[in-house]
């Protein structure tokens, strides 16, 4: 689905008004998704394998709309592949700001057994997370992000100091990286986090087939999504389970 109606395909707000744009903003990308659902999941109900895949804004629709696509599978097992999106933990680096906006500007359809999914004060997006690996426990889940994506520096620089906190570089933006897998997600998730500057690596064969990180390319890392323990590329230090 190549385009989000500009609300991280997870909108369902209607001739939205925002100050400083011109007309009425028709964000309905939770809605897209759900009716091409229908069109779609009937004429794959017997297929081996279902994954959602997205990059950049895709990747954050991955979270918000995975469990419609599994409603609309049947309850099956689906494979997650979220692309250059992370949900950076709220730090000296602020995203609470960042995710009151677009919770309420786009009403995302966060799920309804999640309600701290909604609430940036108890963890908000960044909940999502564990909230599908548990809710789906049949799932596959996988994150992958260039360490020092320029792209999520610059947009969580903006987001951060408009919030009244730190400037992001990409140091601590690989840093923030390394702590959402080892903190929050790396028991489920699998990680591939190879060094660079680029923005989305399943949009170029090059980036996702040839080039190798540590050996591995990124599609020799998906292929192993399967397994029970979760491959992380760089080796992760997950901590304890809270």
């Amino acid at each position: 689905i190549r385009d989000s109606t500009g609300d991280l395909h997870g909108g369902a707000r209607k001739d939205a008004v925002i100050p400083g744009v011109p007309g009425k903003q028709q964000f309905v990308g939770y809605r897209n998704i759900q009716q091409i659902l229908k069109l779609v999941a009937p004429y794959f109900q017997n297929a081996e394998d279902v994954a959602l895949v997205g990059a950049s804004a895709g990747g954050f629709g991955v979270l918000i709309n995975y469990p419609q696509v599994v409603e609309a599978f049947g309850g099956r097992s689906v494979s997650a592949l979220v692309d250059s999106a992370p949900i950076i933990p709220e730090s000296a680096i602020r995203t609470s700001c960042f995710q009151r906006k677009v919770i309420s500007t786009f009403d995302l359809q966060l799920p309804g057994g999640c309600p701290e999914c909604a609430d940036p004060t108890r963890g908000g997006l960044l909940k999502l997370y564990g909230y599908l690996s548990q809710t789906y426990p049949r799932g596959r889940y996988a994150f992958a992000s260039a360490d020092a994506d320029l792209a999520g520096v610059i947009l969580y620089n903006d987001e951060s100091r408009a919030c009244g906190g730190a400037g992001v570089n990409i140091f601590n933006y690989r840093f923030s990286l390394y702590v959402l897998r080892d903190k929050h997600i790396g028991h489920d998730w699998a990680t591939y986090l190879p060094g660079g500057l680029q923005h989305t690596m399943t949009q170029s064969d090059a980036l996702f087939l040839g080039r190798k990180y540590r050996g591995v390319s990124a599609a020799e890392w998906l292929a192993k999504i399967n397994s029970k323990t979760p491959s992380h590329i760089p080796a992760a230090r997950l901590q304890p389970r809270r």
